[in-house]
């Protein structure tokens, strides 16, 4: 990781002084992070309710004595940015994979945590519009922002209306070394999937694999099934990946060897490691109160939300400069903003059925074709995974479906375009439910305009 010029004992090593702790991997799901602070800082119970040994009965007493109310639990309400990075070795090492917005309720122990999308295109101070996950990047490069935390907490409190006093970021590495640190972990896998899409640290892309049933996973493994974005077989949504991320939590809350942690050489371990990968605003004495915050905390009263364009979602695609973004539907960031600040008391919508995954490919020699026909999907309806060009021109256009997931969505499109339907080897797209290959019959036919 670079360096942010506002903090001590972080990725940054070179950075000037400030407040740093011992905090942890953020996942997708953003809970990791709360659970490694609640480890580090809660001391182990006996039978009785005291805290175990001499160190349990110092980390309580740090506890009670140094321990600072965080910002916002007067009003009830305390708001955390937390942030994922693939770091170095990665494309675009501080390009933010995982943008979460997560707010906790004292009074009731609730909290709300939303998805924030990378592909958002917002105004980033000091950068004008561009993608929401380069505002971290920019940040550490200019000294003005006064450091990437500051400037991409600046930019989401922009769209959401919220006072956000809270951010962290982690270096996924140090997520992969911790769940190495703790001999992995063993987890029920409840969908087989492939992915051929998965980000390498050369600036590649290789395949990934994971079978249905009990597997022990390394960190690598771990990582790569909490981070898959591309997976077939209904694994390749937001949704799905958070499901999976939920699972690696359940997992490290089984692991022993994370529950015994609460040693000192053990906790200087896990200092040791992520003062290199965690950066985060939080000082020592608020860290020291956050685990006692979080006792109330239950599972059930932990909701998720998705800022996304599906059904009931607040955004859609939009092509600006060429480029590829997500904006608020209405054209303003009203419904955004009223929703993060409503998240703790509303219900979010029932996940609806799995959108088709379809690839889109020009067979064509007009450029930008397959582009063009991308718009005619519903997008509440197609997930438009892939559009490029095909392998060869094609006179007659046609649509190849695999896993036998096409339906009447599908044949509606089908019927419209009147082009015929073969069956292809989903071996060769596992990560797509159909092809749409675009011949030269679709440059002059009425259908496809």
């Amino acid at each position: 990781m670079e360096t942010d010029n506002n903090f001590l004992l972080s990725p940054f090593n070179n950075a000037p002084r400030h407040h740093w702790w011992r905090v942890a991997a953020v996942l997708g799901g953003g809970l990791l992070l709360i659970f490694i602070i609640w480890k580090t800082f809660n001391p182990a119970l006996d039978a009785t309710g005291r805290p175990q040994g001499l160190f349990g009965s110092l980390v309580s007493v740090f506890q009670k004595t140094l321990a600072q109310d965080l910002i916002g639990e007067n009003d009830d309400r305390i708001n955390f940015l937390l942030l994922g990075i693939g770091g170095a070795g990665h494309e675009g090492p501080n390009l933010t994979d995982t943008i979460l917005l997560a707010s906790l309720r004292p009074s009731d122990g609730k909290v709300a945590v939303m998805s924030i999308p990378r592909d958002l295109g917002a105004d980033i101070p000091g950068l004008g519009f561009r993608k929401i996950n380069e505002a971290y990047a920019y940040g550490i490069l200019n000294k003005e922002t006064e450091g990437g935390l500051n400037l991409v907490k600046q930019t989401v409190e922009n769209i959401t209306g919220l006072v956000i006093p809270y951010v962290a970021v982690v270096d996924f590495e140090g997520f992969r070394q911790f769940i190495d640190s703790v001999g992995g972990i063993d987890i029920t896998i409840l969908n087989s999937f492939v992915d051929n899409n998965y980000p390498t640290k050369n600036f590649g892309i290789k395949t990934i694999a994971f079978t249905a049933g009990l597997q022990h996973l390394d960190g690598e493994r771990a990582l790569e099934f909490a981070r898959s974005r591309h997976g077939c077989c209904n694994e390749g949504s937001d949704f799905a990946r958070s499901k999976r991320q939920k699972l690696i939590l359940e997992a490290l809350e089984n692991n022993d060897k994370v529950n015994d942690y609460m040693s000192p050489r053990k906790i200087l371990n896990l200092y040791d490691l992520f003062k290199q990968y965690v950066a985060t605003t939080l000082t020592i004495p608020e860290l020291a109160r956050l685990p006692k915050l979080l006792d109330g905390v239950k599972p059930e009263n932990i909701v998720l939300w998705q800022l996304d364009d599906g059904p009931d979602g607040l955004l859609i695609n939009a092509t600006i400069n060429e480029g590829f973004f997500l904006q608020p539907i209405t054209g303003t960031w009203d419904q955004v903003t009223r929703r993060a600040k409503n998240m703790l008391d509303l219900t979010p919508p029932k996940p609806l059925a799995q959108k088709l995954k379809i690839g889109i490919y020009n067979a064509t020699k007009r450029e930008g074709w397959a582009q063009t026909v991308a718009n005619i999907f519903d997008r509440n309806i197609f997930s438009i995974q892939v559009i490029t060009n095909y392998k060869e021109l094609k006179l007659t256009s046609f649509v190849e479906t695999y896993n036998d997931k096409d339906g009447p969505d599908l044949d509606k499109i089908i019927s419209k375009l009147k082009i015929k339907k073969i069956t292809g080897d989903p071996a060769t797209h596992p990560e797509l439910d159909a092809s749409l290959i675009l011949g030269d019959d679709s440059l002059t036919a009425s259908s496809f305009k």
